[in-house]
């Protein structure tokens, strides 16, 4: 299992949607899901985008967190489709849903 690190933006975002106990699960979940290409130091961008991505359309619920999580582990680019953030201007959507963009 590879470990990744979850950006300080990221840990603020699961910090401030999901209650205390269920935010250290997704934070350890979204470290040590591997997600296809994505896990290289020079990706940190688009790891952020996928992750804020599974957040956004989590919406705080650990079971939809799983889904979407387990949906970017088999092909995040769907996730992407699905949360509205796989076209240049997923930084608005982004921003449109209340959140920061990397």
């Amino acid at each position: 299992m590879i470990a990744v690190n979850v950006s300080e933006l990221v840990r603020g975002e699961v910090a401030a949607r999901f209650d205390l106990e269920d935010a250290g699960v997704v934070q350890e979940r979204l470290a040590t899901t591997s997600l296809p290409f994505l896990d290289q130091p020079n990706r940190d961008r688009e790891r952020d985008r996928v992750h804020l991505a599974i957040l956004k359309l989590a919406d705080g619920n650990l079971e939809r967190f799983e889904k979407y999580l387990s949906m970017a582990a088999r092909d995040w680019r769907d996730l992407l489709m699905s949360a509205g953030m796989a076209n240049g201007d997923w930084p608005e959507v982004l921003r449109l849903a209340g959140f920061p963009v990397p």
